[in-house]
């Protein structure tokens, strides 16, 4: 096999001595931070090493320096996820990215489009600069953070005492235009999942009548409120990850600094699953979470959010930070057990006995019946599921379709009773959970998968190429 620059990954600094010195498809090199890296060219995977220890891969094909700019619109929660996500991005070899948050502490959806709608310089603008240190600048507006660069993602939130309230959201769709009217159209939007407070505060509100309840009243909300906004590509689910660890060695008690917001226990895992989704989100869920090492990664200084320090890290349960973080983005809407929690297998893998693909066929349901169509030339633009139902494709389950990808979830009232017009198509990169909105009075689903543009021939992709543009993730039972 013979080797040129153009194998490896883009970015990185490679010289003719690395490629003579290849010894069993491996080449060493340092990429433009210093960082010590393999080129493992047998399995196409660029491995990252600190002080010799395995710390993460990512395929060959991923350019670690494509740029990779965030911007939250949100509160002190924001603060909390943001904390140590530079410290993530960093150790994965991540070099030309940007995290920053347009902050007012304490402010809800209604607050953040109140104060669009006047333009209001009420807000701290912090973009994090190193381990633990942040740049910082004051009286800004939202537009004038949205208008700071050019974001690959703008991340929104709701404050924590309304965000397992469902009519607090009513103005959720008017931020959304808001943002999107400012914004490049490159530009996705995801929305960050508060977390319930720790059940032993003293200040519950009437309407949640302990930690629980509030969790499951912000799972709905996700579901009902969030995930039915079309512009929402991504939900980051803190509030689930936050739940998982509660059952988890971790204990409560280790999670929070005054009752609702995270001590370094908790930020660490929030950053941890907005780094998770955000990279599955730009990667076109190829990123190998389980190759991910998460002793390498624990920060020995303190990082600074909400006005103070966030402590120190429990070094001693790292793996149960890295098990609540994979449950929450396996099952982003249900808690696991305790013995799930602390199992670092995989609770449900995507299209695993689930989907069953014909290649070169395609749907139509404003036709009375389920019949795919094959053996023509549009047909070889499309890949096809089998129809489910709602008790093979239940309430809860994760619907995934990668990058310049596309489906149509084709509905059926029933087999010999099509819909009047067919759904619209869901562009990538999209992530739905499934609901009763979501089936309406439909009985039967199936999916036509194809290219965003429409003509491209997928007649030449292989099973597992499919399973990585469109997945569905059942929910646990």
């Amino acid at each position: 096999m013979s080797y040129s620059k153009q194998n490896f990954s883009k970015g990185m600094t490679l010289t003719a001595d690395h490629l003579n010195n290849i010894e069993n498809g491996i080449v060493s090199a340092h990429d433009k931070c210093g960082n010590y890296i393999k080129y493992d060219m047998v399995n196409s995977l660029v491995l990252f090493y600190s002080n010799d220890a395995l710390i993460g891969s990512l395929p060959l094909e991923i350019d670690v320096e494509k740029p990779l700019k965030i911007v939250f619109i949100g509160n002190s929660y924001s603060e909390c996820t943001c904390s140590y996500m530079y410290d993530f991005f960093e150790t994965l070899g991540l070099s030309n990215f940007r995290i920053s948050i347009i902050k007012l502490s304490g402010c809800s959806i209604d607050t953040h489009w109140s104060n669009a709608q006047a333009n209001k310089a009420s807000y701290t603008f912090y973009t994090y600069t190193g381990s633990g240190t942040r740049d910082t600048a004051s009286s800004y507006t939202i537009k004038n953070g949205l208008e700071a660069d050019d974001w690959d993602w703008v991340v929104l939130s709701q404050s924590s005492n309304d965000s397992g309230q469902s009519e607090k959201y009513v103005n959720l769709q008017n931020l959304i235009d808001y943002v999107k009217g400012i914004v490049p159209s490159k530009t996705k939007l995801a929305f960050n999942m508060t977390w319930a407070w720790q059940s032993t505060y003293s200040k519950y509100p009437s309407v949640y009548s302990d930690s629980t309840a509030m969790y499951n009243q912000i799972v709905e909300c996700m579901k009902n409120e969030v995930l039915n906004k079309s512009e929402i590509s991504l939900l980051i689910p803190n509030g689930t990850t936050i739940q998982n660890a509660r059952v988890t060695d971790i204990g409560e008690a280790n999670l929070f600094r005054d009752g609702t917001h995270l001590n370094a226990n908790g930020c660490f895992m929030a950053g941890l699953t907005a780094t998770f989704s955000l990279l599955n989100a730009v990667y076109n869920n190829s990123y190998p979470f389980e190759n991910y090492d998460i002793n390498s990664c624990l920060p020995t200084n303190t990082h600074i959010t909400n006005g103070g320090s966030t402590g120190s890290i429990n070094t001693d349960n790292a793996n149960d930070f890295y098990s609540s973080v994979l449950k929450a983005f396996q099952s982003p809407l249900s808690v696991s057990s305790k013995d799930d929690a602390s199992n670092n297998e995989p609770e449900i893998t995507p299209n695993d006995g689930v989907i069953q693909w014909t290649k070169s066929a395609y749907y139509k349901s404003s036709d009375d019946n389920t019949n795919l169509t094959t053996g023509t030339s549009t047909a070889l633009r499309f890949w096809a599921t089998q129809v489910f139902t709602k008790e093979t494709l239940p309430n809860g389950s994760v619907i995934t379709i990668a990058e310049n990808y596309k489906y149509r979830p084709e509905a059926w009232i029933s087999s010999t009773e099509g819909a009047s017009s067919r759904p619209v198509e869901v562009s990538g990169y999209n992530q739905l959970i499934v609901d009763d909105a979501w089936w309406d009075n439909y009985t039967i689903r199936g999916f036509n998968i194809c290219h965003v543009d429409g003509e491209s021939d997928l007649s030449n992709l292989t099973v597992a190429e499919m399973n990585e543009i469109f997945s569905i993730v059942l929910p646990a039972e």
